[in-house]
């Protein structure tokens, strides 16, 4: 598991996605570009960091590269018994990768870091999904006028011991019975009701 920022993540997860540069696009593989677009805006924003030293922990990495900006994740990789190590550096934001690049060569641990672009994402837990707004279906003047007259609410509600029409029970798209209804109100349910019991 990657070692993450709570806080940049949490500003990330609350952003759309960004374009990708024409520059970063060719560093991408082009199936990932075309059908996973959120795993290429993810690469275009993560840096690949090798000649690490094997005694460099994830969050000395999180810590080396903040000075270029917000970093969300770290993942360290190799075998940590051998004298150097690689890892992947997830930013913010694509601008902040670009002058992560600029890092490269600058000593960490008495070896000089090698940066370059990545070419993966980071593997970490999936963002949360923005849930859709919810649909509300309200019935129709028009699929009200073709229900049987079996489907009548107000007729249900009174076979079944409710309140009887007028008591301020309200019809999806009639409004509330209660108080008493206009002229319009009337004439319009009187017509409703014709057209159910046809």
């Amino acid at each position: 598991m990657p070692l993450a920022n709570p806080s940049v993540v949490a500003m990330m997860n609350r952003r759309p996605m960004h374009a990708i540069p024409a520059n970063l696009a060719s560093v991408i593989h082009p199936s990932i570009l075309q059908f996973d677009p959120t795993k290429a805006e993810e690469i275009s924003r993560t840096i690949y960091v090798g000649n690490i030293a094997s005694n460099v922990v994830e969050q000395q990495l999180m810590d080396f590269f903040s000075a270029c900006g917000p970093v969300a994740y770290v993942k360290m990789a190799g075998d940590g018994l051998q004298p150097t190590r690689f890892a992947f550096v997830e930013f913010a934001d694509m601008p902040i990768a670009q002058a992560a690049l600029q890092m490269n060569g600058m000593m960490l641990a008495d070896r000089p870091l090698k940066v370059n672009h990545s070419k993966n994402a980071i593997n970490k837990p999936p963002r949360p999904a923005i849930p859709p707004p919810v649909m509300v279906q309200v019935p129709t003047l028009a699929a009200m006028a073709s229900l049987p007259s079996s489907a009548d609410p107000m007729a249900t509600r009174v076979q079944s011991g409710y309140p009887t029409p007028g008591t301020g029970l309200a019809w999806p798209v009639l409004g509330n019975v209660n108080p008493a209804p206009s002229e319009a109100d009337s004439a319009l349910t009187r017509r409703l009701r014709e057209l159910q019991a046809q």
